[in-house]
């Protein structure tokens, strides 16, 4: 069994900070007995390779955050397909002030993570700040976890991960922005089981469809994504790109590139 994470990681820094984040109970909830997403046949991400793909953070409509993602074209390495996805986050509201990079090597798909680093600095007005770098490679169901937070010291783990490895870390939007185009491969509702990296732990996340809205190029599907600690609903597009995040209050969206001819 994979251990529940001690605390809700994904968002966790903006939705504390907006008053809406809870902790999830001890005790997981069972899953759905069919995985939401069967790897078979999996269909190339939607998303133009080498083109940033930005998504801004909205509270109550006043935008306070960015992501951007860039998917690098799938290359050839000792016989193996892989590819690289690179992210950045920018946040800046009453004080706090945090930057973070990730970038991860996948294999044939986002269910394959070879390599991953995510760094993060936080900036508090009169407080002073934190560093934090974690890495992880991953092997044969286990990924070995290099951590450095605040310090010089080195935090060394091996942890046991589920196959296929979705990933979920924490202050990484690009994970969701990864997994929504395979969310067609669920019929109604599946259960998810993501890794956390950070947490060193996995979540159990409850995916289902809850209806179709629009028609032709403005057609949306929606999805809701429930956690003990989590109700979100996620809005993808035709090609099944992901378009618009909804937490609480919280509200993420895609902003086209004008200069990319199929956003």
């Amino acid at each position: 069994m994979f251990p529940m994470p001690p605390k809700l990681l994904i968002l966790l820094a903006f939705l504390t900070a907006l008053g809406t984040s809870q902790s999830p109970p001890t005790d997981a909830p069972p899953p759905p007995q069919k995985p939401a997403i069967e790897r078979e046949a999996l269909p190339p991400l939607p998303y133009s390779p080498k083109v940033p793909h930005r998504f801004i953070w909205e509270y109550r409509g006043v935008p306070f955050a960015s992501t951007e993602v860039e998917i690098g074209a799938v290359s050839v390495s000792d016989g193996k397909s892989q590819f690289r996805v690179k992210a950045t986050l920018e946040y800046d509201r009453d004080g706090r002030i945090l930057s973070g990079t990730s970038e991860a090597t996948y294999g044939k798909d986002v269910g394959e993570p070879l390599r991953y680093r995510r760094r993060l600095t936080i900036r508090a007005a009169g407080v002073g700040g934190s560093d934090s770098d974690l890495t992880a490679r991953f092997d044969g169901g286990i990924a070995a976890v290099t951590r450095r937070e605040g310090t010089p010291d080195l935090k060394r783990s091996d942890v046991q991960v589920p196959e296929p490895t979705w990933l979920l870390d924490d202050q990484c939007f690009e994970h969701w922005v990864l997994l929504a185009p395979y969310f067609s491969k669920i019929p109604v509702e599946g259960a998810l089981l993501l890794f956390i990296p950070y947490g060193e732990s996995t979540a159990t996340y409850t995916i289902r469809h809850e209806r179709t809205e629009g028609e032709g190029k403005e057609r949306r599907e929606r999805w809701t994504v429930r956690q003990p600690a989590v109700d979100a609903k996620i809005w993808t597009d035709p090609q099944g790109r992901l378009v618009e995040y909804l937490q609480g209050e919280v509200r993420i969206v895609f902003v086209p590139a004008a200069s990319t001819s199929n956003d």
